[in-house]
């Protein structure tokens, strides 16, 4: 059986953690040429229901109106991650997931005995979102520089 508590305190904390990521990139953007607009999607998670979840639209202030990049929440109950958001752009996106402390562990059994925890992921030195460089397994901590290199690569295409 589902615990409603547990599903309730992960949207709420998932959505707080939203809201202050995307209360960032309202302070990155426009010094970058993007204008930002908040909007609403309806998610709908096993242990947690149906439920709003803020996403954000962002538009070059250089490029024609209609085309534009949106940050979509994609859930709190991620594999490995409390969190998680994409950002998508025409063919593209990039995902960023919440990490805690050092993010995901794993143990490795040497002689039949399970060692330490160890960080899966190099690049996690705290909480916050992150995106993964694919290439090389490596996270990297979402400030203002990466996002808006990003936004500039998704906007390029």
């Amino acid at each position: 059986m589902i615990d409603v508590d547990v599903g309730v305190e992960k949207r709420d904390l998932y959505l707080r953690r939203l809201n202050a990521f995307y209360d960032q990139v309202e302070g990155w953007c426009p010094d970058h040429g993007y204008r930002i607009a908040r909007d609403l999607e309806i998610l709908n998670e096993e242990g947690i229901g149906q439920y709003e979840a803020p996403a954000m639209v962002i538009a070059s202030t250089d490029i024609n109106e209609k085309f534009v990049v949106r940050l979509n929440p994609i859930g709190a109950v991620i594999l490995g991650s409390p969190g998680r958001v994409d950002l998508k752009g025409l063919g593209i996106s990039y995902s960023f997931l919440y990490f805690l402390g050092q993010g995901p562990t794993k143990r490795t059994k040497v002689n039949g005995q399970f060692g330490a925890p160890r960080p899966m992921l190099r690049g996690v030195n705290g909480d916050g979102w992150y995106w993964m460089e694919s290439v090389v397994l490596r996270a990297k901590f979402v400030d203002e520089a990466l996002f808006t290199d990003l936004l500039a690569d998704l906007f390029d295409r």
